[in-house]
């Protein structure tokens, strides 16, 4: 709740992120970044946790599930009609200007932004749809460490699983193989340079609404505004209990009940 302090801080809170992923230089190092940031909540690529074994309910394995979208899901970037080219534009704008806000000088956001746009469209052709997604049986593709480190080599499994901690023997449910696959092959295709676009923009995104009130508006005027339409923000109390509850909702309700 202490605006003020927020807005003397800026980007303070994340410019150590910001740098490590400016420093960058590699394949590897790119699997450094984008296993730091899941473990923060950022969902860059793909989104990482732990379900039921559906066929064992007496186990808990690992699960990879597709994400890496700015947009809600994949239709938002495929659709042709005129209203979703038009949410494409909106997007595209947003993104340049909230690459502005965190110092980008405006040719090099508009430039970039159109590579995370460019990039997302291609995460979104390798994405299952929502239909697909509701069916349980097309989701359930359990996979070994050593099956996934051979079949999608580019993704850093191994590695991944050290930093998320994670033992080897746990399987991993991927949702969806496809999705994974086309990665894989993205890593090796796209250029450094592009990656080091993209994470800065989803950590941007993903700290907007606890960030100074310049990328709370535009965030809002995105998620809140265009594609939600709600037409005015919450009280920035709200916000914050609507914050906590999301981090740790089942305490909360403990601690509501007593």
């Amino acid at each position: 709740m202490d605006e003020a302090a927020i807005e003397r801080k800026g980007l303070t809170p994340i410019e150590p992120e910001l740098a490590k992923i400016d420093a960058v230089r590699n394949l590897p190092g790119l699997h450094t970044a984008i296993s730091r940031l899941q473990s923060r909540g950022v969902n860059v690529l793909f989104a990482f946790g732990s379900e039921e074994d559906r066929k064992d309910s007496s186990r808990v394995i690992a699960a990879a599930i597709q994400a890496g979208l700015g947009l809600p899901e994949r239709d938002y970037y495929l659709k042709t009609d005129a209203k979703s080219v038009e949410l494409r534009r909106k997007y595209l704008v947003h993104v340049a200007r909230m690459l502005k806000l965190a110092g980008a000088v405006p040719r090099k956001a508009a430039a970039d932004a159109k590579s995370i746009l460019d990039l997302e469209t291609r995460l979104a052709q390798a994405s299952m749809n929502n239909v697909d997604l509701r069916d349980p049986d097309k989701t359930h593709h359990p996979m070994t460490l050593a099956a996934l480190s051979k079949a999608m080599p580019n993704l850093g499994w191994a590695e991944f699983h050290r930093d998320q901690s994670v033992a080897a023997e746990v399987p991993v449910n991927v949702w969806t193989p496809d999705f994974f696959r086309a990665e894989d092959a993205l890593l090796r295709s796209v250029p450094i340079a592009t990656w080091k676009a993209y994470l800065p923009w989803h950590l941007l995104s993903a700290t907007a609404a606890t960030l100074p009130s310049r990328f709370v508006d535009e965030d809002f005027a995105l998620k809140g505004k265009t594609l939600a339409g709600v037409p005015e923000i919450q009280p920035r109390w709200k916000r914050c209990v609507n914050a906590t509850d999301d981090a740790m909702g089942m305490a909360l309700g403990r601690i509501y009940v007593r």
